[in-house]
């Protein structure tokens, strides 16, 4: 077992946090399948990419000036083109120097509008955070994220070996059994912090690679 692309945390950290040793090597299948599981949950929790990499995205264009892409921390789009029949050719790109890029999320066009139309707009971009076990683009992701990663690692981990997995708790004799319902309250208030922004009348189709 290999860490997954989406990682959020590292062996390396899962296994300090649980106090297992650096040298000890038998657990290290089932942490990183924790891992991967725990990572690929707070991303359907989020409902966000959070990894740096490529996106392809069409918009419908609202004749306005702005308009909100749906991954972030983003970078200034590497490529924007306005066509009404879709084939997005080379010759309807819009030149960079007539946009820019506020608060890591949002597209402000300089001088002119989003012409209205269906799908009439794809972006190119690239948006989310370095990748903690590669190290590659993008900026540094959030401690708590991480931690959050962790600590849900540690979680699934602990319930596991006491073979109490999905149970929250049981009654002598095991006459009364609860189950776990969604992130332990500790991890989800790490998380709420980084739920997706929400875009209000916007269809938006999305390609990321």
């Amino acid at each position: 077992m290999a860490l997954a692309s989406n990682a959020l945390c590292t062996l390396a950290q899962a296994k300090a946090y649980l106090d297992v040793q650096s040298a000890d090597t038998t657990q290290d299948t089932k942490l990183e399948l924790l891992i991967n599981a725990s990572s690929s949950l707070i991303e359907n929790y989020l409902d966000r990419k959070l990894i740096y990499q490529q996106y392809v995205e069409y918009h419908d264009g609202r004749n306005s000036d702005r308009l909100l892409l749906k991954e972030w921390p983003a970078i200034k789009p590497t490529e924007i083109i306005f066509d009404q029949t879709w084939s997005y050719g080379a010759s309807n790109v819009v030149d960079p120097e007539n946009y820019q890029l506020e608060s890591e999320i949002m597209v402000v066009l300089k001088g002119y509008k989003f012409p209205r139309g269906n799908r009439n707009i794809k972006v190119t971009y690239y948006a989310g955070y370095q990748s903690p076990v590669t190290l590659g683009s993008g900026p540094v992701m959030p401690a708590e994220l991480v931690q959050a990663c962790i600590m849900l690692v540690a979680w699934q981990y602990q319930l596991r070996a006491d073979r109490r997995l999905g149970i929250a708790s049981k009654g002598k004799q095991g006459e009364s059994v609860s189950f776990v319902k969604g992130l332990p309250p500790e991890i989800a208030m790490m998380l709420d912090l980084h739920f997706r922004i929400e875009v209000p009348f916007a269809e938006v189709g999305v390609e990321n690679g």
